[in-house]
């Protein structure tokens, strides 16, 4: 379980990130996730056929980026504040 300080300095990161534009784009490519090149995505993982992208305020963006790889399934959620928080140690370590 993580403590007080850690929510705080997460929360901390993320009001500098902006907590509503964090999303998270999904979809089902023919294309290896490791050889896609999508310009600001902040994190690009994925197994198999199936990738997941962390985008901050540019989901439209890599939207449209990700469509000319012709996936055959494609969906932008909203992060959970689980995610948000795993998220923040992300950018954190990235900055």
């Amino acid at each position: 379980m993580t403590n007080r300080r850690e929510r705080r300095a997460a929360l901390g990161a993320l009001g500098r990130v902006g907590r509503a534009e964090l999303n998270e784009l999904k979809g089902i490519t023919e294309t290896d996730p490791a050889k896609l090149e999508l310009a600001g995505a902040l994190r690009v993982t994925g197994k198999g056929r199936d990738v997941e992208i962390l985008a901050n305020g540019n989901s439209e963006q890599l939207l449209e980026q990700l469509k000319s790889y012709s996936p055959e399934e494609l969906k932008v959620e909203s992060l959970s504040l689980e995610e948000i928080f795993v998220a923040s140690k992300t950018l954190k370590s990235n900055a």
